[in-house]
C-alpha cells in the first residue's frame, strides 16, 4: 500500500525564536524503502534537521532567533505510482518576551503621605 499521508505529533504548535523541538511524522501506509523529505515555508524563520534519522521520520526544529510568523512544516514522499502522501505541522513563532526591546514602561506612583 503507497503511503496516503502521515501522522505527525501535532498539527499546530506554538514556540518561542529560542526553543527547539523534535517532530515525529509516521506514515500512513508504507514508505517502500522511500525516505520522505520535509520542507518549511517560508523560509528564515525556523531550521530542520533531518540528518539524525536515516529513516527520515524525524526533525529537529530550531526557532531563529529575532524571528517570528507562521510556518508549515511538511514531510512528505512521492509514491511509485506519482501520488503524493504527505503530512503538515504548523509553527507559530514568537520572539521570547524576555528578549523583547524596551518600547514604554509602565509607570507608578505610591500613595501620597503627609510631609
Amino acid at each position: 500500500m503507497a503511503v496516503k499521508g502521515f501522522k505527525v505529533s501535532t498539527a499546530d504548535q506554538p514556540m518561542l525564536d529560542d526553543q527547539k523541538t523534535v517532530v515525529h511524522a509516521a506514515p500512513v501506509g508504507n514508505l517502500n524503502g522511500k525516505v520522505p523529505t520535509w520542507t518549511a515555508a517560508p523560509d528564515g524563520i525556523l531550521t530542520h534537521d533531518e540528518s539524525g534519522d536515516p529513516a527520515g521520520l524525524t526533525s529537529a526544529v530550531a526557532g531563529v532567533k529575532g524571528q517570528s510568523g507562521d510556518v508549515a512544516l511538511t514531510v512528505s514522499v512521492t509514491n511509485d505510482d506519482g501520488s503524493v502522501g504527505s503530512g503538515t505541522v504548523t509553527f507559530h513563532m514568537t520572539i521570547d518576551p524576555a528578549e523583547l526591546d524596551v518600547t514604554s514602561f509602565d509607570v507608578t506612583v505610591d500613595p501620597p503621605v503627609a510631609q
